[in-house]
């Protein structure tokens, strides 16, 4: 009796390590798939917003529609527009605490077929700054994009926390109602 007691344990005991085996190799591999299903549906958004800003563009290279309006500065007096630009720029310098050293006049890529006016900029600060001062570029309402730009490590430059600054060119442009004639280069 003793023996069909032990063997009857054994067995309940194997189950039960069976049943917590299979119960945490599956809970982990559900957070693993939710996981990898909420990186997947990140991934087609952005997809979706890519391709939308990609048909926009083919499209608007084929005159087929207009240019979207977040994508120009609006019409006004040459001298207006020129300040509402300097001002945005201003604007970016002192949101992401970057140094705005001088802005000149620009240009826009050569392939750009638009009306467009472009300003260089030089800043200094930090990595992080200048990192956040693209984002604000890139991300800004009119429209703001950059051609180009040029990095260079500070010499022997840090703040009070020892980040080392960097020192930037960028030619940033946008999209303009005005006939390109009008506005200075």
């Amino acid at each position: 009796m003793m023996g069909q007691l032990r063997q009857v344990f054994g067995l309940c005991l194997i189950a039960a390590i069976v049943f917590v085996v299979v119960l945490a190799t599956t809970s982990w591999s559900r957070a693993r798939l939710a996981a990898a299903e909420a990186e997947a549906e990140r991934l087609v958004q952005q997809e979706t917003a890519m391709l939308d800003r990609l048909e926009d563009a083919q499209g608007l290279e084929a005159g087929q529609i207009a240019m979207p309006p977040n994508y120009l500065w609006p019409g006004q007096e040459r001298a207006a527009l020129e300040i509402a630009f300097q001002q945005a720029l201003v604007d970016a310098a002192e949101t992401t605490e970057v140094r705005l050293i001088s802005f000149g006049p620009g240009r826009a890529p050569d392939a750009i077929s638009t009306s467009a006016l472009g300003y260089e900029v030089e800043v200094e600060g930090g990595h992080e700054e200048l990192a956040r001062f693209l984002r604000v570029i890139e991300f800004h309402e009119p429209q703001l994009g950059y051609s180009y730009l040029w990095i260079r490590q500070q010499a022997n430059v840090q703040d009070n926390a020892g980040k080392a600054f960097v020192a930037a060119r960028i030619g940033v442009w946008g999209f303009t109602e005005q006939p390109e004639d009008t506005i200075a280069p």
